[in-house]
């Protein structure tokens, strides 16, 4: 077959090109004005479900400019959302304690990250071609980022709440259909932006980090006898596989020099869960 007439019949019957295990899909065959996510018309009979990373930021205590510098830069900057593979979804779950149960919170952000038209992008289906020119696939990443600025500006000027149910979030995130983190994605990823400080009804981490400078240890206070049943019942179950776990933590006036078993605490929930592998990252501010 000569080369011309091979580029005559792509042209008469256009066909999908997987690249990176990835439908290769027209700009115009996403669901521009919805979740950005390829329409299912266009998926040759995949699910569409390639991976599904979920920001849970606790913004109980307000951000402050700092901490809200440190997000924009560390998970939201151009160059870290090029990382994600196109067409992952991207949600943002706000953790507000004003008023929402756990159990009510809804995304404040979901959408799949579209090809962005970057020649030099790692990923082959961000390049743009004869077929496909860079300014079709720049039009929808730039929708893509103007619908993530607003839900940005939704996070930094949030007011401070009056409880934080962090373990409540995580079990409702494991188990709701429409916040759509089951194991029928590829991948999953979790990132928590949180001071990682307890307090709700049902527990509360004040009484001992705060009051009394030492955090109880995961081990007795699953233990307690006021406590276990819940925290049995409210263990977060993720499926068959565990999604990947990055903790930020957000520096706190009760614990600046991460010494007061916080963080160890919370290593001995996940771990009880089934998450062993944890990357940490810490805020640097000193400003209180």
């Amino acid at each position: 077959m000569s080369l011309k007439l091979f580029y005559f019949l792509l042209i008469l019957f256009p066909v999908l090109v997987f690249s990176e295990n990835r439908p290769d899909i027209s700009p115009d065959e996403i669901d521009t004005f919805g979740d950005m996510c390829p329409k299912k018309e266009a998926l040759e009979g995949k699910s569409g479900k390639f991976g599904h990373t979920v920001v849970l930021v606790d913004t109980t205590e307000s951000l402050s400019n700092a901490q809200s510098a440190l997000l924009d830069r560390i998970v939201f900057d151009k160059a870290i959302l090029k990382k994600i593979p196109p067409y992952d979804r991207l949600s943002i779950l706000n953790l507000t304690g004003n008023d929402i149960q756990a159990s009510e919170t809804k995304f404040i952000f979901s959408k799949c990250r579209p090809r962005n038209g970057d020649i030099q992008s790692a990923y082959d289906l961000d390049k743009p071609s004869f077929w496909v020119p860079e300014k079709r696939l720049k039009r929808n990443w730039n929708l893509f980022l103007d619908d993530l600025d607003k839900a940005k500006d939704s996070l930094f000027t949030q007011k401070k709440g009056s409880f934080t149910q962090l373990m409540e979030m995580l079990k409702e995130l494991s188990r709701l259909p429409d916040l759509q983190f089951d194991d029928s994605y590829e991948t999953r990823k979790l990132i928590i932006v949180s001071d990682f400080l307890q307090f709700s009804n049902n527990v509360n981490f004040r009484a001992s980090c705060v009051n009394g400078n030492k955090c109880v240890t995961w081990e007795k206070l699953k233990e307690k006898k006021s406590l276990k049943n819940w925290l049995e019942t409210s263990s977060p179950d993720f499926g068959s596989y565990y999604p990947d776990v990055e903790i930020i933590y957000l520096n706190s006036k009760f614990d600046p020099k991460l010494n007061i078993g916080l963080l160890e605490l919370w290593d001995g929930y996940f771990e009880d869960i089934g998450i062993s592998s944890i990357k940490k990252e810490a805020e640097t501010s000193t400003n209180f």
